[in-house]
């Protein structure tokens, strides 16, 4: 778990710097390196450990990270703005949780 959280911080670090890349469609990019398309798989990688997490274990840490992803949806629904300003906070609030995850396992 500890190497998991430390691969998934430097997931959301290297998203903070490349987010103007990383949300733009494939189409409309002018390359695609193989850091972006490692994040990717990293990205659906930590989805996958979040809900083994959540089913798994009973740390409250990866029910934190799941109801974190879960809000985005209703938040963009009620309202875009809010939903992309939550999108843009998901990041640092995940790091936060993982180095959480990382001192008090």
């Amino acid at each position: 778990m500890i190497y998991f959280s430390l691969i998934f911080i430097v997931m959301y670090i290297y998203y903070i710097l490349n987010y103007r890349n990383l949300d733009k469609p494939f189409i409309q990019r002018d390359r695609n390196s193989k850091l972006d398309l490692i994040y990717y798989i990293l990205k659906v990688c930590s989805w996958v450990w979040i809900i083994t997490g959540v089913f798994f274990t009973n740390n409250i840490f990866f029910i934190i990270l799941l109801s974190t992803l879960a809000l985005k949806v209703p938040l963009y629904h009620l309202n875009s703005s809010l939903g992309s300003i939550w999108h843009r906070l998901i990041p640092p609030i995940h790091i936060i949780i993982l180095f959480l995850m990382l001192f008090t396992h």
